[in-house]
C-alpha cells in the first residue's frame, strides 16, 4: 500500500515522508498495536512531529489504513450459511423461518430482500468505540483515508433505514451492513470502494458499496512494490533485492486516494479532512 501511496516508482506522493504503524502484522520483535491504540499513537505522532525546515510548518498528516474488523457469525468459523440464521432484522421488520421475508427464507431469497451474503467466513465488524477515536484524530487535523471492504455488501449511512440491521445466529448477533471499522460512516473516514478494470468505471465485483462510501479509485490488478514473494522488479538495478507484484482489493484502492491528497497537501500548511472532501469533490468523476 506504501508503494502506492508514496514510493518512488509506483508511488502519487513520492517525495512524502513516509511513516508506518504496526496494525495488521506485529514487527519482528513482537510489538504490535492494539486496535483500541491506533488512533492514539496516530494523534500523538501527529501531535509530535517536527517543523519541517524548508516551510517552518508542521507538514500534514495524511493516513491510509487498508483494513477492516471482521467477526465470525457462527462458533466453528465456518462460512455463513442458511441453517445458522435465527433472525435477521431488515429496516425494522423481524424475519425468522417462522415468520420468513417476502421472497422465502432461502439463501436466494434473503440475498434479495435483505442483501445477507452467504458462504462468506467473516462478516464486516462495527465498533463505536474505534469511530469515536477516528473522530478525534481527525478533529486534530489528521486526514483519514481507508478502504470500504472486499465482501460485495451493502454500507449503510450513520442512522438511515439500513444502519441497523441485524443478523441473530445461534452464537452471536451482528450489525450486518455498518462496514467495518475504522472505516465506517459514522467515523468520518473517506472511505474508498474499487472500481474495476473495464473501461465503464464500474464497481470492482468484490467491492463493498452503497452511501456510506465516499469515492471509488483503482482497485483491480494494481501493481506496486512488493515483499520477496513478488518478482524481481527490473526497474531497479537487477538483483539489488527490490520486488514488484500486483493485488486486487479496497486495500489497493485507498491508497490510491491517500496518494493523491498527499500530492494535494504539498507545501499546505494547513489540509484537514474537510480540505481533503473538498478537493476530492472538486476534482471526482461524478456518477
Amino acid at each position: 500500500m506504501a508503494g502506492t501511496v508514496c514510493g518512488q516508482w509506483y508511488g502519487w506522493a513520492n517525495e512524502a515522508n513516509i511513516y508506518n504503524i504496526a496494525v495488521t502484522d506485529p514487527w519482528p520483535s513482537g510489538q504490535q498495536v492494539g486496535a483500541y491504540l491506533i488512533f492514539d499513537y496516530l494523534r500523538a505522532f501527529h501531535q509530535s512531529k517536527a517543523v519541517n525546515p524548508l516551510t517552518g510548518k508542521k507538514n500534514p498528516t495524511i493516513s491510509n489504513h487498508s483494513y477492516g474488523g471482521v467477526k465470525y457469525l457462527n462458533e466453528n468459523e465456518d462460512p455463513l450459511n442458511l441453517a445458522d440464521i435465527a433472525e435477521v432484522v431488515y429496516r425494522g421488520i423481524s424475519y425468522t423461518p417462522s415468520s420468513p421475508n417476502p421472497s422465502g427464507w432461502t439463501e436466494a431469497g434473503l440475498e434479495a430482500d435483505c442483501g445477507i451474503r452467504f458462504n462468506l467466513s467473516e462478516y464486516p465488524s462495527y465498533c463505536s468505540f474505534i469511530a469515536a477515536d477516528v473522530q478525534d484524530a481527525i478533529d486534530e487535523g489528521v486526514v483519514v483515508v481507508g478502504s470500504a471492504g472486499n465482501r460485495d455488501m451493502h454500507c449503510a449511512k450513520y442512522l438511515d433505514q439500513d444502519w441497523d440491521n441485524i443478523i441473530s445466529t445461534t452464537s452471536t448477533t451482528r450489525y450486518y451492513m455498518r462496514g467495518s471499522w475504522p472505516n465506517t460512516h459514522d467515523s468520518g473516514a473517506i472511505n474508498v470502494g474499487s472500481l474495476s478494470r473495464l473501461d465503464d468505471f464500474r464497481k470492482s465485483s468484490f467491492s463493498n458499496f452503497g452511501p456510506a462510501l465516499d469515492i471509488f479509485a483503482p482497485g483491480d490488478n494494481i501493481y506496486s512494490s512488493f515483499g520477496n514473494t513478488g518478482g524481481t522488479d527490473t526497474k531497479y538495478t537487477q538483483g539489488s533485492g527490490n520486488y514488484r507484484g500486483n493485488i486486487s482489493g479496497t486495500s489497493m484502492a485507498a491508497p490510491q486516494v491517500t496518494g493523491v491528497l498527499g500530492c494535494a497537501a504539498s507545501r499546505k500548511e494547513r489540509f484537514t479532512q474537510d480540505d481533503a472532501r473538498r478537493y476530492l469533490n472538486d476534482t471526482s468523476k461524478y456518477n
